[in-house]
């Protein structure tokens, strides 16, 4: 193994926007309810509220895919209680993400889902998407692209996206907390045009045009390139044209995909109600021939998808996702066979919406209580099925989710209850300012826990957490005694491009008094917050980088005494960031690297960094670390230890150096280690490819 000599990355110039940056036009201003995507006919929420990352660029909603869609890699010092389960409070909607295929490989092709019941249209404000995946669901293996006047937004699941801002000639960048870039390219000839995703490692996401030659398959994925060049896709990986013929159906729906370990991923569809759904992917290998003529075959996955349809309607709307069935083949010859089952409301406000979750485990053990597996399930009232939930949902007259119990907790069976009620609200104080961010408190979500306890979490504009309440009262007139409030400071949208929505100062329950009546018709906006004398409390700031390029990532977090002119810092942590740059087409993308890192005890560690080439670029080949020294004093060495790490160009790390001298070496296979050496001699070669 050589250990790499080229240089590190230059330093950003200072013409390039920043990592993080604020796209006002698109904080408050709706970017086309009317627009779904093409294949899987989904709308999200068009007030930043269902945006996949926070405009501070912490992550909000994940995704299956394998690339980094958001900009902070570091986090924040407050996250706030967003969900209870799979519920979003700020919007009330139901929100898992839901893995129903994943094998390993370097880039796996993962079959999974999310959901959305709140998509803007008609009737009464709200619509139900009507795609493959079933009402209101999303396959997350075939994410979409939507053009949006002059910017692209990447839709990666029912309720979750990001937005690219026109950055030039064919290449949009990410804003709103998104890190990414995206370059046009015009196909030649016959050829498709392509959109690629560029991550902050290099990873490539590779979408078809917008034009002619990429029908049906307009603004689908076709390929996961990973850094190292090892890709994923649709159809065909070299030639668009084929991968749609070969990948994709009259209406742009996957049909056939590969994984970077050559298993082929086939999708069925059946026409429902004259409406073509997915009912099945199957994994398969092959042990020889080709994929046009192959010997061998074997399953080695499968997820079939039922929905309920006409003569099936008791529990569920024709359309609605009923089961999804996994079935994991084993040596044994018997396979796994693992069931979920939905049920929804079928009148009142919540009619369509998901109503019950029968997990795996919940549809086995009931569908035994009768010593046989016979599906009863299917047959069950309601009341028997409870007990044996994930999770049991009611909502009110926005589609929002009014009450839930997780986990069988419904208090019907001699167990606990533990139903979660909601309360949502607006802060009639705000006072939104169209052309620019907003810090200031928008909505909030009242819950009343199991057992007599009270949350009020409040949200800015963007569904951002800001200040919270814990209460051992019902917040009903007033008269309560026990409660604690955490008031979040986020800073204001300012620069050019501007930046924004970071949490500024966590101020913990000892430093605010409270005052104001707690009435609930007025709820949000009767609170007051004043600050204990400043020589008395403590409390946490944070600092964010002021550098052109890296503006609002987070540099240092600190302890403080006071919050007037007498402040003083008791102690903090700091890091040291500088920009990796990489031009694609017009603009720069950037990704931020840390040079060093200083805890709160004061002592520091250095990280030195080499990088790769080409689409690995922003990928370490080595990384050594410098450790603080230890004082003879304290029996240390009284010199700096250092030790290391060598990757590969798919960011696997091939040897570690420790800091007494010691290498030891990793082999991963198909993204699973399959060979570790302790202490290992480096001159042996291919071994260590």
């Amino acid at each position: 193994f050589m250990i790499p000599t080229s240089a590190v990355l230059c330093v950003a110039a200072a013409s390039a926007a920043p990592i993080l940056e604020i796209d006002n036009g698109r904080i408050t201003a709706a970017w086309g309810v009317a627009s779904s995507t093409s294949v899987q006919d989904i709308v999200v929420l068009n007030d930043g509220s269902q945006a996949g990352v926070n405009i501070d660029g912490t992550m909000r909603a994940g995704a299956t895919l394998p690339v980094r869609i958001n900009g902070n890699p570091f986090g924040s010092p407050w996250s706030g209680t967003t969900r209870i389960g799979d519920v979003s409070l700020h919007n009330g909607t139901y929100a898992p993400i839901e893995v129903d295929l994943a094998l390993p490989a370097e880039v796996p092709w993962v079959i999974g889902r999310t959901y959305n019941h709140r998509q803007p249209g008609n009737p009464s404000g709200y619509r139900n998407s009507d795609g493959p995946q079933g009402k209101n669901w999303f396959q997350t293996s075939q994410p979409e692209l939507i053009e949006g006047g002059s910017d692209v937004f990447l839709v990666y699941g029912a309720d979750r996206y990001i937005v690219l801002d026109d950055a030039g000639t064919d290449v949009w960048k990410g804003v709103n907390g998104a890190g990414g870039v995206m370059q046009r390219v015009a196909g030649a000839g016959s050829e498709p045009d392509t959109y690629t995703y560029y991550d902050q490692h290099g990873t490539q996401l590779v979408f078809f045009g917008f034009d002619a030659d990429s029908s049906p398959a307009e603004g689908q994925l076709w390929k996961i390139i990973a850094t190292d060049g090892e890709e994923s896709y649709v159809g065909d990986a070299t030639t668009g044209s084929t991968a749609i013929s070969n990948g994709y159906d009259g209406s742009g729906r996957i049909t056939t995909a590969y994984d970077t370990t050559d298993r082929r991923y086939t999708y069925t569809y059946t026409s429902i109600d004259s409406v073509s759904r997915l009912t099945r992917v199957k994994a398969e290998t092959r042990t020889g021939g080709t994929w046009a003529s192959p010997t061998g075959l074997a399953t080695v996955g499968q997820v079939d998808y039922a929905y309920y349809q006409t003569g099936d309607t008791t529990y569920g709307a024709g359309g609605n996702l009923k089961t999804v069935e996994r079935t994991i083949p084993n040596t044994s010859g018997s396979d796994t066979v693992l069931q979920t089952y939905y049920r929804y409301h079928t009148s009142g406000n919540g009619n369509g919406l998901i109503k019950m979750v029968l997990g795996p485990e919940g549809t086995r053990n009931y569908d035994w209580t009768d010593q046989l597996f016979d599906d009863d399930h299917f047959s069950a009232s309601d009341a028997s099925l409870k007990p044996y939930s994930v999770a049991f949902l009611e909502y009110d007259s926005s589609r929002r989710i009014d009450t839930v119990f997780f986990n069988g907790e419904c208090g019907c069976a001699g167990g606990s209850d533990g139903q979660h009620t909601f309360h949502y609200g607006d802060v009639t104080a705000y006072s939104n300012n169209v052309s620019a961010y907003d810090n200031d408190l928008a909505t909030y979500t009242q819950v009343d826990y199991p057992g007599g306890d009270y949350r009020v979490q409040y949200f800015d504009e963007q569904g951002q957490p800001m200040t919270a309440f814990w209460m051992d009262d019902a917040p009903l007139g007033g008269s309560e005694t026990g409660f604690w409030a955490t008031h979040i400071e986020r800073f204001a949208a300012s620069g050019s491009p501007p930046v924004g929505g970071a949490v500024d100062r966590v101020l913990p329950p000892a430093t605010n008094s409270i005052g104001g009546n707690n009435n609930p018709a007025a709820l949000g906006d009767t609170w007051t917050f004043a600050v204990t004398a400043p020589d008395e409390k403590t409390y946490e700031t944070a600092t964010i980088s002021s550098a052109t390029n890296l503006g609002g990532l987070p540099t240092a977090f600190s302890t403080k005494e006071g919050t007037g002119g007498s402040q003083s810092t008791i102690s903090s942590s700091e890091r040291s960031l500088t920009a990796l740059t990489r031009t694609i087409g017009a603009v720069t993308l950037l990704a931020p690297e840390v040079d060093d890192v200083t805890g709160r005890d004061g002592e520091t560690t250095t990280l030195s960094q080499v990088y790769h080439s080409g689409d690995a670029q922003f990928r370490p080949k080595s990384v050594t670390t410098t450790l603080p020294s230890v004082q003879t004093s304290a029996n240390g060495s009284g010199t700096a230890d250092t030790r290391a790490r060598y990757m590969r160009t798919d960011g696997s790390t091939a040897f570690t150096l420790s800091a007494d001298g010691r290498y030891d070496y990793t082999l991963r296979e198909n993204g699973l280690v399959t060979k570790t050496i302790r202490d290992a001699q480096t001159n042996h070669g291919s071994d260590f490819a």
